[in-house]
């Protein structure tokens, strides 16, 4: 417990802050991944073996189909599911769990997990999105109810409604190996929600900011686009040559993964992988321990 409270104590104590780090201390490698024969590809989600989900599009189709890229390979998936359409893959874990979402002709949203055990539907009457798994296997996302969008985590199949107190619309967006989640808000404000408080995070130089994914160090990617990180600060992402960036997911290793649209109006998967100082190792190295000395005995469920 003592290594949970600090490395809390940690994370919430610069985020309360949320001031512009040393925007130099990390730097990227980018990787370009697009399926092949795709028009379009994005990268949601990536795990600790570097085995990355996400969608596609192709010139005979314009749905939405998902993938998984593992070993140098791309294995394609479209929901089982005769009213499917749009098949999203979002996240995915150590174990290789995934989850997703599937959508129906009339644009109904449904949640999903693909596992060894096959494809399970999430039962949510009114509609439902998954956008992150963890390493425990907790579910995160959102549902609908009367016309309001819910936070949701499922935990082995017991689900647990959260939303931001006072905003509107919420979707969880990730959640990390110690339990915190980051939620967006319909007012385009982005959350940090860890041990019971919430915490309004700002990325720097806007009034707007949409999070996307967060890992065992505590480090968010969202945008504007860039990663906040607890030791240096916000560090902007951007390719080279890009009309935009759009990072969507990061490991325990800090790659982050998402999509970038070219001069020409195309979008593409990326892969940012980090070339940190030496604090920033040891940061997400102490990080890292801090969890496998608390999350192998207990999975962390927010109250």
């Amino acid at each position: 417990m003592k290594h949970t409270t600090a490395l809390s104590l940690l994370v919430l104590a610069f985020w309360s802050s949320c001031q512009v780090g040393r925007a130099d201390s990390i730097s990227f490698t980018f990787t370009t991944l697009d399926v092949p024969g795709a028009t379009s590809t994005a990268l949601h989600g990536i795990n600790g073996a570097g085995q990355i989900v996400g969608s596609y599009t192709t010139s005979a189709n314009t749905n939405l189909h998902g993938f998984l890229y593992s070993g140098g390979s791309f294995t394609t998936f479209d929901a089982p599911s005769p009213q499917a359409i749009d098949t999203t893959l979002s996240g995915i874990n150590d174990a290789g769990q995934i989850v997703g979402t599937l959508f129906e002709a009339n644009r109904f949203p449904r949640a999903f997990k693909l596992d060894s055990s096959g494809f399970t539907v999430l039962d949510f009457p009114n509609g439902s999105q998954a956008t992150g798994i963890n390493n425990h296997g907790q579910i995160v996302g959102g549902f609908f109810d009367a016309g309001d969008r819910h936070g949701f985590v499922d935990t082995n199949g017991v689900v647990t409604a959260i939303d931001v107190p006072g905003v509107p619309g919420t979707l969880i967006q990730g959640i990390n190996g110690l339990g915190q989640l980051i939620l967006n808000a319909a007012t385009y404000n982005g959350f940090l929600y860890s041990n019971g408080v919430f915490t309004d995070i700002g990325f720097p130089g806007t009034r707007d900011t949409s999070l996307f994914g967060i890992n065992d160090a505590g480090q968010i990617v969202g945008l504007p686009s860039g990663v906040l990180d607890p030791i240096n600060g916000f560090i902007p992402i951007s390719l080279p040559g890009a009309r935009s960036t759009i990072p969507s997911g990061i490991n325990n290793v800090g790659q982050i993964v998402g999509g970038f649209v070219d001069s020409s109006g195309v979008e593409h998967g990326f892969i940012a992988t980090p070339v940190p100082e030496a604090a920033s190792v040891l940061f997400i190295a102490a990080g890292l321990l801090a969890t496998m000395l608390i999350g192998q005995r207990r999975v962390v469920a927010p109250s």
